[in-house]
């Protein structure tokens, strides 16, 4: 049996002690852990799950009989509702100010490449309508590609994400001292 253990948002000492305990029964041999420790992004506690779950579909999928365990997915719960926050507050529009297609693109680029993860949740209606002013100051040829639905490329997509990272930067939170 294969086992997966997933550990999502535990201290770096808590999962040191459960790796030493499973070291200790031997059961390191078949096991895999996926961690996502409590001090990193929130990004991480959102894709650990899914990163052990997938892992554990690969060996089932092989034949193998898999274990998963998940310690806890409270803050797995936690990164969703976050994350869910962030998409909400960004593509809340009042009915009368409507959207460009390219600023659009942008906000959704931006929230995929959680550009949007250090600013603060008060600020982020001010810093949707930064990245919508700077939508216009994209390159023709790409806003081209929008509206005549032909497929853009990753220099495309560097391009907006480079303008939404420079309208962005003066939101980011002050590293803490942790």
């Amino acid at each position: 049996m294969v086992c997966v253990y997933c550990a999502i948002g535990q201290r770096a000492s808590a999962v040191a002690k459960a790796v030493a305990n499973l070291r200790e029964k031997g059961a390191m041999a078949y096991t895999i852990v996926v961690v996502a420790e409590g001090n990193q992004a929130p990004g991480l506690a959102y894709v650990a799950p899914y990163a052990a779950t997938s892992i554990a579909e690969h060996f089932m999928e092989a034949g193998r009989d898999v274990l998963i365990v998940y310690d806890d997915l409270t803050h797995h719960a936690r990164a969703i509702i976050e994350h869910g926050k962030r998409i909400r507050a960004c593509l809340s529009q009042a009915e009368s100010s409507p959207v460009s297609v390219a600023a659009q693109i942008m906000i959704l680029l931006a929230l995929s490449a959680r550009l949007f993860d250090n600013v603060p949740l008060e600020r982020m209606g001010e810093a949707q309508q930064v990245l919508q002013k700077a939508a216009t100051t994209l390159p023709a040829a790409v806003v081209g590609r929008f509206e005549t639905a032909e497929k853009f490329s990753d220099e495309d997509r560097e391009t907006i994400l480079g303008v939404a990272r420079k309208a962005l930067a003066p939101f980011a939170l002050a590293p803490t001292d942790a």
